[in-house]
Parts: C-alpha cells; structure tokens; sequence
C-alpha cells in the first residue's frame, strides 16, 4: 500500500490539531485529506456513497466567468 510522507513542518501543526480534539492524528489527516478531496468534486461526501448520492462536480476554472460574460 502507498504510504506517503508528510512534510516535516506539518508534523507541528497537525500534532497540535489532534491534541487538542484529543483525536489521533492519522484521523485528523483522513478528516483533512476527506474535505479537500469533496471540495475538488473527486470523493463523495461523507456517507454519500452508501445513500446512492454523489456530490456534483465542480464547474471549471473557466465556468465562472462565462455566465457574466
């Protein structure tokens, strides 16, 4: 399995996050990781796949300014 390394000045921030939800900090990367991919519009939302529903993709870079145009 792919395991890759993170950079060593988030170690800080992300050690303290998790402190301070008093949560593991490989949680707290898969919670981060989660969001920013459903953001992107390439991972479902949170319980989206067992409900049958997935989140619409976001419109391109160029999508915004079309509609003003």
């Amino acid at each position: 399995m792919y395991s890759p390394k993170i950079p060593e000045r988030l170690i800080p921030p992300l050690y303290r996050l998790a402190r301070a939800r008093n949560e593991p900090m490989t949680r707290v990367v898969a919670e981060v990781l989660e969001a920013y991919l459903v953001s992107q519009g390439v991972a479902p939302q949170r319980g989206a796949e067992a409900k049958g529903t997935r989140r619409a993709p976001s419109p391109g870079p160029n999508a915004t300014g079309a509609a003003n145009a």
